[in-house]
């Protein structure tokens, strides 16, 4: 109740009503305390409530002197039988005024054997006038009728007569307003007294005490005319004429509703407080610590109330959060009226943190809007912390296991199209080596018997010329015809010509099956050392029907700037492959800057190789003077399956698939160097040797791109080149010759 008390809300319902609220404790031996009374005491005896909380004796003393006795001895039977205790006496009020007060109160057992009495005191000055009067009344009833009715109506308590068979007989206008009666004919209608009870037989058990000539006093629960529900505070004495004889009984009502509902809301309000699962505490502005529930003293690791009293608010946090409580939080508070947020309490006995969800507000007086005092709550947040920290792991987790699938599943793409690809490429080198077999045949035996046709011609036309030397053939008629129909002169004359120009498209043809053979060797995987010359020219007679040009394109021009290189050890299938993919770009290039500039342009390749790093390793560059790479591509260079090319035209593969051929099948380097509007250059260097292959020693990866002119290959720039990587792309992935 102390607690309870400084609440401005309750402190203002208790200084307004009616009567005086108090605690009044008796120990064992007997000996009263006032743990708490309300301020009205002041109103009714003149005493300050903390006077009287200090010394009882100061009121107690003032019990009247022939009520004193009945006063201990209600008290101490009511104590005996665990009762409640009803009292109606007189004190020495204030001004030395004599004083009529009804006490009720309910007893409450403490541990310790003391009994704690809460209970209201109401000054019953006016019950005792009335009754005065009606005594009074005995003697002079004319005379004094009217004074007596104009004292109850001026009354603020509610009074009502009723006569020897109880029906009512009078009530005054506070009684009316009470129970909203507006005639006392309603009322009789209506049932009488009994109908404003809520138990009608209360009211004849009440009467049927005042007509046996007792009193009764006590709270009953009572209902308006329009069937509000009242809580009552009633008292009701019998009332006799000058003989002594039974008249009626009076009764006084005195509304207690708004106060039991404060009593009920309060003790809601203090079970719901300290049942909360929550810190909730109240404070001073200065911090000391007011009050604490069970949940918050178990949070900050406190047995009691009075050990929280002993303590500071800061007490409850850490040393190094206290700065931030004391110069951040609690001005903020102060200021803004409260600060809600994330912070960590320190539990005195587990000498540990515990995150909590911390709320600080003031408490302000409800008339004058100054700051009271500081409420605390405080929710334990150990369960949530934990649970996002899982989630947090959980959605860690599931984002490395969507990109590892992400990233298997684009490997499994790459592999899919790389495999595709290399099956393409191997049908199309067992294509192209059946065709040179087939070919191969008939022409190894067409030339074989040039040179012998040749000869054997030459034999016959020697025969004739001998003829003509030791016969007139012309003197032969038919002879002379038929030389002369075949222009037997200039026969003899071209015929030696004709078979060598045969000899030479024999010769042609057993190059282009040579060229066929080196180039079909897409499917071999064991390292064979080769003359990359050779592979260089099989791709260009490949492709040699896009380097003649056609109605679409000029002829490419091809410059070949060989080194003398050694014999390479490598996969030559493969090599072919990543020539073939160079060079179809280079060409695509080539088209599309034709169709843009005409016949103003001139297509143009040059082919560099030449040895490196003490012949240790080779490079082969493919340079061309087409439009370049755009800038706003070249960060995709190589990346797998980037195409600019139309859907049909090109896969993305081309350029990937060569990087992997150049650095993980011959642990080499795939370079590419360009200049917008210029043209690029891709670079090729691998080791002479696979199975001992020398470190290159150089950056894996450059963001810049060289300025290079076209014409020579030559880089302009120092700057370095693009590195393949496998997460770059070309911009022009090619497909296969047509």
């Amino acid at each position: 109740m102390h607690d309870i008390a400084q609440d401005p809300a309750i402190h203002t319902l208790l200084s307004k009503m009616p009567g005086v609220a108090y605690q009044l404790l008796m120990d064992r031996d007997g000996r009263l305390s006032f743990l708490f009374i309300s301020e009205s005491c002041h109103r009714l005896f003149g005493l300050s409530a903390e006077a009287i909380m200090a010394d009882s004796h100061c009121l107690l003393s003032r019990i009247h002197g022939r009520d004193r006795r009945a006063f201990h001895r209600s008290l101490q039977a009511a104590a005996r039988n665990r009762s409640s205790w009803f009292w109606q006496g007189r004190f020495d009020g204030h001004q030395h005024q004599e004083c009529w007060v009804y006490a009720t109160s309910e007893p409450e057992l403490l541990a310790n054997g003391s009994i704690l009495w809460h209970g209201t005191l109401m000054e019953v000055n006016s019950f005792k006038q009335a009754e005065s009067r009606l005594k009074r009344s005995r003697k002079t009833v004319h005379k004094d009728r009217m004074r007596y009715r104009y004292a109850l109506d001026s009354t603020s308590e509610a009074v009502a007569l009723v006569d020897t068979e109880g029906q009512p007989i009078y009530h005054n206008g506070a009684f009316a307003r009470l129970f909203q009666v507006d005639e006392l004919s309603t009322l009789v209608a209506a049932g009488g007294m009994a109908s404003l009870y809520a138990q009608p037989q209360t009211w004849q058990a009440i009467y049927d005490l005042a007509r046996s000539d007792r009193s009764w006093v006590g709270e009953v629960t009572m209902k308006s005319a329009r069937g509000q529900m009242l809580t009552i505070f009633l008292r009701v004495s019998p009332i006799h004429d000058a003989d002594g004889s039974y008249m009626g009984c009076v009764s006084l009502f005195s509304d207690v509703t708004l106060k039991r509902q404060a009593d009920q809301e309060r003790r809601q309000l203090a079970a719901l407080v300290e049942n909360s699962p929550n810190l909730i505490g109240i404070t001073s502005l200065d911090g000391e610590v007011l009050y604490m529930n069970g949940a918050g003293l178990a949070l900050v690791g406190l047995p009691n109330l009075l050990a929280a009293q002993n303590h500071q608010l800061m007490d409850f946090f850490a040393v190094e959060d206290r700065p931030i409580a004391a110069g951040l939080i609690h001005p903020i508070a102060l200021r803004d009226g409260t600060w809600s947020g994330a912070f960590r309490l320190w539990n005195l006995q587990a000498q540990s943190y515990i995150p909590v969800d911390y709320t600080i507000f003031v408490i302000r007086h409800p008339q004058t809007n100054d700051p009271l005092c500081l409420g605390v709550i405080a929710r334990d947040a150990s369960d949530r912390e934990a649970v996002e920290v899982a989630l947090r792991e959980s959605e860690m987790r599931l984002r490395q296991q969507a990109k590892d699938l992400e990233e298997t599943i684009s490997e499994l793409r790459h592999t899919q199209a790389q495999l595709i690809q290399q099956e393409k490429m191997s049908s199309l080198g067992q294509l192209v080596a059946g065709v040179a077999h087939e070919i191969n045949n008939p022409v190894n035996f067409i030339y074989g018997n040039l040179d012998h046709a040749k000869r054997y011609a030459i034999d016959l036309l020697d025969l004739i010329l001998l003829c003509r030397e030791y016969f007139d053939l012309e003197a032969i008629q038919p002879i002379a015809e038929h030389l002369e129909d075949i222009d037997f002169e200039y026969l003899s004359q071209d015929l030696p010509k004709l078979f060598t120009s045969m000899k030479m498209g024999a010769d042609r043809i057993k190059a282009i099956i040579k060229s066929l053979r080196t180039f079909s060797r897409m499917d071999e995987s064991e390292l064979k050392e080769v003359n990359l010359h050779d592979d260089l020219e099989s791709t260009l007679t490949i492709l040699n029907h896009r380097l003649r040009g056609s109605d679409k394109h000029p002829p490419t021009q091809v410059i070949r700037n060989y080194g003398h290189l050694s014999l390479v050890e490598c996969h030559p299938g493969q090599l072919n492959q990543v020539f073939i993919n160079i060079l179809a770009n280079s060409l695509d290039a080539l088209e599309d800057r034709y169709q843009v500039e005409g016949k103003n342009f001139q297509p143009q390749i040059v082919i560099s190789t030449r040895p490196i790093l003490d012949n240790h390793w080779v490079q082969i560059s493919i340079s061309d003077n087409g439009a370049g790479i755009p800038e706003s591509i070249r960060a995709q260079l190589f990346d797998p399956f980037f195409t600019t090319k139309a859907v049909g035209r090109g896969t993305g593969l081309g350029l990937s698939i060569s990087y992997q051929v150049v650095t993980e099948r011959h642990h080499g380097r795939l370079l590419c160097e360009s200049q917008e509007g210029l043209g690029s250059t891709f670079t090729i260097e691998i080791p002479t040797r696979q199975s001992s292959y020398p470190s290159r020693g150089t950056e894996r990866r450059s963001a810049s791109i060289a300025h290079r002119s076209p014409q020579n290959g030559s880089a302009t720039s120092s700057t370095p080149p693009i590195v393949a990587s496998p997460s770059v792309l070309s911009t022009r992935p090619e497909s296969l010759p047509d």
